[in-house]
């Protein structure tokens, strides 16, 4: 009977052992300072160029970090639109809030805005605790409306608002708007702390999932707040993985953004990270 024989042969070169990828960390600088300011104007949108090339980067950490915290009326909603109706003038315009923090203090920034509001003749009171909008005075007789925003929100809206005469009821509003005849009264109290966090982001390096889309896939998350009384957690101790492994990163496309998705407001003030790459060494990996 003949039997099948397999032959197996061997290479005496061949190296079956694989090697251990080398890993490295670099630390890199980045500032706000760092960008040229005619190219990119805005200090929370920019690009940096890396004296060198970091390969195979598979995390990152956010070693230290300094900024300013937005304040409670920033750029992103000290611009309020209104809209209304007095004899047969249509209104249409917006006014703009003076930024600061009001010390917190709803009394203060309610004494801001109705300053702006004045010539229309409506107001902002506060009554048992909650912001009500009412007239002034007789000079809209028949309707303002100021549409939903965060000025709204910061004083317990979760609405437009809108006032009108007697009999005066208006048409065509803003989807957002609720209209109240003399007077409309916020739904909750006042939020007179701003308590935005700030998100990187560079293009490539992410880290993060979330259910808030301008956090979704971002580098990182740094909480912020303006409270005097907030406890914070301002180092990042342990490195994050990339959700996929960077061959090559020299340029860093960068976005800085509040958790609104809205360009981060650091009122000309400079903002700087320490970022810790983690990466492999540049060796052949079988």
């Amino acid at each position: 009977m003949r039997q099948n024989i397999n032959i197996i042969r061997y290479n005496s070169n061949m190296n079956t052992e694989k090697k251990t990828p080398t890993t490295t960390i670099r630390n890199v600088y980045l500032s706000t300072d760092q960008r040229d300011t005619s190219m990119y104007p805005s200090a929370s949108d920019f690009t940096v160029d890396l004296p060198v090339t970091l390969k195979q980067v598979y995390g990152i950490s956010i070693r230290n970090y300094k900024f300013t915290p937005e304040s409670l009326i920033n750029s992103n909603n000290s611009t309020v639109s209104f809209g209304g109706l007095t004899d047969s003038t249509v209104l249409n315009g917006t006014i703009s809030i003076p930024p600061g923090d009001y010390s917190q203090d709803i009394n203060a920034l309610i004494a801001a805005v109705n300053n702006e509001l004045s010539s229309y003749q409506v107001q902002f009171t506060l009554v048992n605790g909650n912001v009500v909008f009412g007239f002034s005075g007789s000079y809209i007789n028949k309707y303002f409306y100021i549409p939903y925003c965060k000025l709204l929100s910061i004083l317990g809206y979760t609405n437009g608002v809108c006032i009108y005469r007697t009999e005066e009821l208006p048409e065509n509003l803003p989807q957002t708007v609720i209209p109240s005849e003399s007077t409309g009264a916020a739904a909750t109290s006042a939020q007179v702390i701003n308590n935005t966090d700030l998100i990187l982001r560079i293009n490539g390096v992410e880290t993060i999932i979330s259910a808030n889309s301008s956090a979704n896939r971002a580098t990182a998350v740094l909480m912020a707040t303006r409270s005097p009384n907030a406890t914070l957690e301002n180092i990042q101790k342990s490195m994050y993985p990339l959700l996929q492994v960077q061959s090559r990163i020299q340029r860093l496309q960068v976005q800085l953004l509040n958790v609104d998705g809205e360009f981060y407001d650091f009122n000309n003030d400079p903002a700087s990270f320490i970022l810790e790459f983690h990466h492999f060494a540049d060796v052949d990996i079988m």
